[in-house]
């Protein structure tokens, strides 16, 4: 683990974060996967990062047993989970059982609970998507599109699922995964990275692969030691896990869908969460960069905060940061490439906070947080 990661995730720890499985962009508390491989990218995830394994061809599909409300795109706002309710500005929904994770597509919502089981919240109503989402499973989703994704590991051999949730459908997709990849440790384990404009990234036995959801033809992207954790894809842009052959961290590098690097790995800089349009790139150092050029543009008081976390876009130029000055925790927006910050709601550490970045930066506070009487917003929103 890299001396950057290491102390990423002490910090995180002094906040009372989780220890997040945030393998993507950093977001997602301790990774159950216990291999230091995961735990970098579940660390740097807590805080910035990406990382991705080997993906997996599709198998057959199944229709959805239970099939959720569909509903027309929504407007990307910030939201956050405490306990058994998720918040934006304007309102507030009860999902009547606590969220371990959760993530946001273009129709609503989808979270985890802690027995495996899946649902969606759209239009204000909960239903069940699906389950077996429990141990080392996390939840994926397109924030552009409707697709969520996790692993089912209810069974001897675990199976990707996905689901649409502007149709309700699911399906599940099983080849190439056998018994070994039920648990352990990478590179045979079952992991599902991200969803981007209707491909799947995630690990099989063959390596790194890319599935198209529509057709079920899958790409095996990287084998061997050119494997690499996936942490986000967004725009066709992946952001991976780089090492040296010893095993140590490097940082994260930014390639494109033929596999090409357009941002190279510098010593211990970690990227996270690629912009909507693909333009821009946040880091774990309280900055956004260029994709074309390069050029780093630091977000406004990121030189004050203990802590600076851009983990969300909401747009192709604004993004959601986690900001921790003193003993205050606030989530903020932040205009790129401008950087100036806005903020949204102030948080106190007493509850486990969740935020949306599902198999990565899901429990982004150890403890959580209690968000206080200084949201922004209205009234809670109704069934």
């Amino acid at each position: 683990m890299t001396e950057k990661l290491k102390t990423l995730m002490d910090r995180a720890a002094d906040l009372d974060f989780d220890a997040v499985d945030l393998a993507a962009i950093v977001e997602s508390g301790d990774r159950a996967v216990r291999r230091r491989r995961t735990s970098a990218v579940g660390g740097v995830a807590a805080l910035a990062l990406v990382a991705g394994g080997v993906a997996v061809a599709l198998g057959g599909g199944d229709a959805a047993k239970d099939r959720a409300p569909v509903a027309g795109p929504i407007t990307p706002e910030v939201s956050w989970v405490v306990g058994d309710t998720l918040h934006t500005p304007s309102a507030s929904y009860d999902l009547g059982r606590k969220a371990e994770a959760y993530v946001r597509t273009a129709v609503g919502y989808a979270f985890l609970a802690d027995d495996g089981g899946v649902f969606s919240l759209i239009d204000g109503r909960v239903a069940r998507i699906g389950g077996g989402a429990g141990g080392e499973s996390q939840l994926v989703g397109d924030e552009n599109g409707s697709l969520v994704g996790w692993v089912d590991r209810s069974g001897d051999v675990p199976a990707y699922v996905t689901v649409d949730m502007a149709t309700g459908v699911a399906r599940r997709h099983d080849d190439h995964l056998d018994a070994s990849m039920a648990g352990g440790e990478p590179p045979k384990l079952a992991w599902f990275f991200a969803i981007d404009d209707g491909t799947a990234y995630w690990m099989d036995v063959r390596g790194d692969v890319a599935t198209d959801l529509a057709t079920g033809e899958s790409r095996v992207i990287a084998t061997g030691k050119d494997l690499q954790w996936i942490g986000d894809v967004t725009a066709g842009l992946r952001v991976g896990l780089v090492e040296r052959d010893g095993g140590a961290d490097v940082g994260t590098d930014l390639r494109d869908r033929d596999g090409r690097v357009v941002l190279p790995a510098d010593e211990d800089r970690f990227y996270g969460v690629v912009s909507p349009d693909g333009r821009w790139v946040t880091t774990a150092d309280g900055s956004v960069v260029e994709v074309a050029s390069g050029t780093e543009h630091p977000i406004a008081g990121a030189d004050r905060a203990d802590t600076l976390f851009a983990y969300e876009w909401l747009d192709d130029d604004t993004v959601v940061a986690l900001v921790e000055r003193g003993d205050g925790v606030e989530l903020e927006t932040c205009e790129v490439p401008e950087g100036a910050c806005s903020p949204v709601t102030t948080i106190e550490r007493t509850e486990k906070l969740v935020l949306p970045v599902g198999g990565y930066v899901t429990e982004m506070l150890a403890t959580g947080a209690e968000v206080s009487a200084t949201e922004t917003g209205g009234a809670p929103a109704t069934d």
